[in-house]
């Protein structure tokens, strides 16, 4: 993927291991669909939900040839979990998607 990927944090601080995973995630996402001509990644901790605990949300905009792709997910386990549910769900859309 060529597009440049924009990574923002909302609620708390990324580390800087989670944003080079991000950014390696984005990357890989190329050889799903090699007309991605952007990509955004917002990752957020919105509040604290009294029964689940902290949650975090991840929501990824990919603009292609074709259109633009939106995908969020969500999970109280940590970011790192929300970031490759995200990406994951992102992949399958793009696999999916007719050619």
């Amino acid at each position: 993927m060529q597009a440049h990927v924009q990574v923002t944090a909302r609620g708390f601080e990324l580390r800087r291991s989670l944003r080079e995973r991000i950014e390696m995630k984005a990357g890989a996402l190329g050889r799903f669909d090699g007309r991605i001509t952007a990509c955004r990644v917002v990752v957020e901790s919105p509040n604290h939900h009294h029964r689940k605990g902290r949650v975090f949300r991840v929501r990824i905009n990919v603009g292609t040839g074709c259109g633009l792709i939106v995908m969020e997910r969500e999970s109280s386990a940590g970011p790192e979990s929300a970031i490759e549910k995200a990406f994951d769900a992102t992949a399958r859309r793009l696999e999916d998607r007719p050619k």
